[in-house]
């Protein structure tokens, strides 16, 4: 997991969900228009969040279902989301 954290510190995450910003097309918008550096789209759209989460346990619940759902085992998921999503900027 200490891996998986200094990966992940080198890159540009998504700070509500962890997801890596690398490519443009996964990146959210400001309410002006402009391209979000901190959150993707699936989180954050013209300036306010979209996921319907109201908190950490909601985020880490939808982020462990659709890591299972990509093929990761349900263990992994749930040991990613406890290590990452309480250091994420939304969540503190």
């Amino acid at each position: 997991m200490g891996e998986l954290l200094r990966m992940l510190g080198e890159q540009i995450i998504c700070q509500s969900c962890g997801m890596p910003l690398k490519d443009k097309i996964h990146r959210g918008s400001n309410a002006d228009g402009s391209e979000s550096l901190e959150y993707c789209k699936y989180c954050y759209e013209q300036g306010a969040f979209t996921d319907g989460c109201t908190n950490l346990e909601e985020k880490a619940k939808q982020c462990i279902d659709a890591a299972v759902a990509g093929g990761l085992p349900k263990k992994s998921a749930e040991d990613m989301a406890k290590a990452i999503l309480p250091r994420l900027k939304r969540w503190n």
